[in-house]
């Protein structure tokens, strides 16, 4: 199957390079740098930080396998915490298998790997496939090392005003261009990323010294560019040792679009 690899803003952003599927096959590889501002406050990347590099590899894996002339949107999509995760400068690599496949949908799981070779997170996603492929084209390709950090990159939650209300920690979020997906809606990858540091807020603002151990976000309905979305964040639990988060995504009018489950362990 032939099909474009494209790379947007998301990708630059997040400084995701290298994505590669093998035509053979259904396996897709990539990988990111990491920056300060991507890490919490003990200079540890944020989990969520990985969504943009795994709804890549996963992403084009589920592509790699879908019936001809056919495009993969995601459906959900899960980041769990299996290693020491690296800090500001770091390079990890993403690869993704297609594990399963149906008619309608695509079921894939990736490793993350450090330099030294260690798995430190594993992701999974399912993806709908969807006729026809996106009518852009792709972004000029990065060359393979890592130049210096993005001058636009997509929106950081924790810089927003967050507002405590009797529903939870709530923001506004706008869906810029800078965060799209090759379809016009907000990336997958980004998603993740916002709830991630939604979930961090919202326990910090309990008290709780909390590092995210997994994530994982249902995507309901498409959310097109230039909507402004509200999150609400909700702690489910709050123990001594996890903390659990509930984040809802809405579009205006009230329709919801994403949710969201993070889990933290006490650090």
């Amino acid at each position: 199957m032939k099909f474009p690899v494209i790379m947007g803003p998301p990708e630059a952003a997040f400084e995701v390079r290298d994505v590669t599927v093998d035509r053979r096959g259904t396996t897709a590889r990539a990988k990111m740098v990491i920056r300060s501002w991507m890490c919490d406050g003990r200079g540890k990347l944020r989990p969520g930080n990985l969504g943009v590099l795994v709804d890549n590899v996963l992403g084009y894996s589920i592509i790699a396998g879908a019936p001809q002339g056919h495009w993969a949107v995601t459906t959900e999509m899960s980041v769990d915490v299996t290693g020491s995760l690296p800090t500001d400068g770091c390079v990890l690599h993403g690869e993704a298998e297609l594990i399963g496949r149906n008619a309608t949908d695509g079921y894939a799981e990736a490793l993350v790997i450090d330099s030294a070779g260690q798995v430190v997170a594993r992701a999974r996603q399912w993806g709908h496939f969807i006729p026809g492929l996106p009518q852009v084209g792709p972004c000029t390709p990065a060359g393979s090392g890592f130049g210096p950090h993005p001058r636009h990159r997509p929106p950081v939650l924790l810089e927003r005003e967050l507002t405590d209300t009797d529903r939870g920690l709530v923001a506004t979020l706008d869906v810029e261009s800078g965060v799209a997906n090759p379809n016009g809606n907000l990336h997958g990858g980004v998603a993740m990323a916002w709830s991630d540091a939604a979930a961090a807020a919202a326990l910090q603002r309990n008290g709780a010294a909390f590092a995210t151990t997994s994530a994982h976000v249902a995507y309901v309905r498409p959310t097109p560019a230039g909507a402004s979305l509200q999150m609400i964040a909700t702690v489910s639990h709050l123990g001594r040792s996890l903390g659990l988060v509930h984040i809802v995504f809405s579009l205006p009018g009230g329709k919801q679009c994403m949710f969201a489950t993070v889990s933290a362990h006490g650090i």
